[in-house]
């Protein structure tokens, strides 16, 4: 089995081009996930087409849940925002509480920089941001999760769809 995801994460008010890559993307993939500072309110349309959101520290709707665990056919797959277990020093505590779930996922943006690392059997995936990269890639980006039984393909694209091929990465499941 093949479970497809779309990662998107840090739109930061991004609004109508957001809504038609999801709608775009709706019937590619087996899920979506959006790792918060979108800076909508949880009664926005947008989310009628995402599987799973989570609140950012710049989401002000009290609503959000800070973080999500999602039943996958392969397993579990934790999503947070990321602010919360100090992403930008270190991926160790995300990993720790992912661990603690009894996931081997772990979805999160907050940085605005692309990211794909194995701390301690979890696979740590952040897309980027989709308003604006703070990393060594220019561009405004998001993730396309490809899963099987043995491996984990992250794919990133820019906003305009173009695929960025040179930062694919694929991590085997242990």
């Amino acid at each position: 089995m093949v479970i497809r995801i779309l990662v998107i994460s840090d739109n930061h008010g991004i609004d109508n081009e957001m809504a038609q890559l999801l709608a775009d993307y709706r019937q590619d993939v087996d899920y979506i996930v959006h790792c918060g500072d979108s800076e909508f309110p949880t009664t926005h349309s947008t989310w009628s087409l995402v599987d799973s959101v989570v609140k950012g520290n710049m989401d002000f709707d009290a609503h959000y849940p800070v973080e999500n665990i999602s039943n996958m056919p392969f397993g579990k797959v934790y999503s947070t925002h990321g602010h919360l277990c100090r992403v930008n020093f270190s991926r160790e505590h995300l990993a720790t509480v992912a661990k603690q779930h009894g996931a081997k996922l772990a979805f999160y943006g907050h940085t605005h920089v692309l990211c794909v690392e194995k701390i301690d059997d979890v696979i740590c995936i952040n897309p980027g941001s989709f308003n604006h990269s703070r990393g060594n890639v220019p561009e405004r980006t998001y993730a396309i999760v490809t899963i099987d039984e043995q491996n984990v393909s992250v794919a990133f694209f820019n906003h305009k769809r173009q695929h960025l091929e040179k930062l694919d990465k694929t991590l085997r499941v242990e």
